[in-house]
């Protein structure tokens, strides 16, 4: 019985110093099958979600840059229409306003002596410058005035218009030119007179102007009183 013991545990510690002691123990013939089949597992899974979601991300990357194109182009098209419609509408306007600035500018033009009020061309024109043609003529002392009074002829005592009376010589020598309306082209009167009287004869004056003016009427004045004869040379 003894030798019995002593042979079993001999066995026992012979199997103990030949089985392998930590990393050199051999490992279950099922787990190097598992962890194989777990490396090759493992690829699949990784390698199919990454390319759907890399594919994914394109899909959602591509519109963007298309839609932020398409705006753009979008935005410049309407900018384009904006500014041929201002430039269209702009064009027209300058048109318009040439003609418009040239008639202003027409009417800021001074007017001319003769398209002034009645009273206004006589007072201011008319009248100072028969003065200074007939003191340039040699009556020195002449007296013209502009007023609105009686014809002092017999028959015209009752009517009053307005009168160009010039007297010089002390009123020994006067005529007048009478104007039937307030206006250089309607009917207009001579009379003249010497030795200190009223004129006695009235006559028609430039009846055939029909644009009577400034100059047209001093040089009738002037021709008037020279074939009477009263001028400087006479």
């Amino acid at each position: 019985m003894s030798e019995e013991k002593d042979s079993a545990t001999t066995m026992a510690d012979t199997a103990d110093q030949t089985a392998p002691k930590g990393d050199n123990a051999p490992e279950p013939e099922d787990k190097p099958k598992t962890e194989a089949t777990a490396e090759v597992a493992a690829p699949k899974a990784e390698e199919k979600p990454a390319p759907k979601a890399a594919d994914e991300k394109a899909e959602d990357a591509k519109p963007e840059p298309k839609s932020a194109a398409k705006e753009a182009t979008a935005d410049q098209q309407k900018s384009s229409t904006a500014d041929k419609v201002a430039a269209k509408a702009a064009k027209p306007k300058d048109d318009k306003e040439a003609p418009e600035a040239a008639k202003k500018a027409k009417k800021e033009k001074p007017l001319a002596p003769e398209e002034k009020p009645f009273q206004e061309f006589m007072s201011e024109h008319f009248v100072p410058g028969l003065r200074d043609s007939l003191m340039n003529e040699g009556l020195a002392d002449i007296d013209v005035t502009f007023e609105k009074k009686p014809i002092p002829i017999k028959g015209f005592e009752q009517s009053d218009c307005w009168q160009v009376q010039g007297k010089w010589q002390g009123g020994q020598r006067q005529f007048l030119v009478a104007f039937q309306q307030e206006n250089i082209k309607g009917p207009k009167f001579y009379a003249a007179a010497d030795n200190g009287s009223n004129p006695t004869l009235l006559e028609s004056f430039m009846i055939d102007e029909k644009r009577p003016s400034q100059v047209l009427m001093t040089m009738y004045v002037r021709q008037r009183l020279n074939a009477q004869k009263w001028l400087t040379g006479n």
